[in-house]
């Protein structure tokens, strides 16, 4: 075994979002990386490698302890599935993450998104990776939503404000 292993740790995460949406127009997001990028709180760029369409420079910026920013660059692979897309990325300081989204419909206008994530890591930097993953992907899966669902009607205060109006 390597011995660099025993200071590299794994952490698996389970995110399930459901999504007033129908599964196609679900999936048609989660196939378009930059479209699906683009939701990400953190991501500030991403191109695709003119040769190769599946892999991607993505630039992040992150809020370090005590408020300090910081960009990172790294690359992403992502390939696309029936039933969604995997992306695979390796970053900086030997951390490398494995995401994959899965779609199914629930009913006619509604979706579940499952996203399974691997991360490998430094093991003195993986409290903050999770962290940031934690916060960043459960944003994505709520923009990713509101951005499919469209504008909420608040039913309730649209009654009162029609009731305070006739008064």
């Amino acid at each position: 075994m390597y011995v660099m292993s025993f200071f590299f740790r794994d952490h698996h995460v389970l995110y399930v979002k459901r999504v007033n949406a129908p599964l196609q127009d679900v999936l048609k997001l989660l196939r378009d990386p930059h479209a699906f990028m683009g939701l990400s709180p953190l991501i500030i760029s991403v191109s695709t490698d003119p040769a190769d369409s599946t892999k991607h420079t993505v630039v992040d910026e992150l809020i370090l302890p005590f408020g300090y920013r910081t960009k990172i660059t790294y690359h992403a692979r992502i390939t696309l599935h029936d039933d969604g897309m995997l992306a695979s990325s390796q970053a900086g300081a030997g951390t490398n993450t494995v995401s994959r989204y899965c779609a199914s419909a629930i009913s006619e206008n509604e979706t579940e998104v499952v996203e399974h994530v691997t991360v490998n890591s430094f093991f003195l930097l993986l409290p903050f990776i999770k962290g940031v993953i934690a916060k960043a992907h459960l944003e994505t899966l709520d923009r990713l939503a509101a951005k499919l669902e469209g504008p909420r009607i608040d039913v309730l205060s649209v009654v009162v404000s029609e009731q305070l109006q006739t008064k």
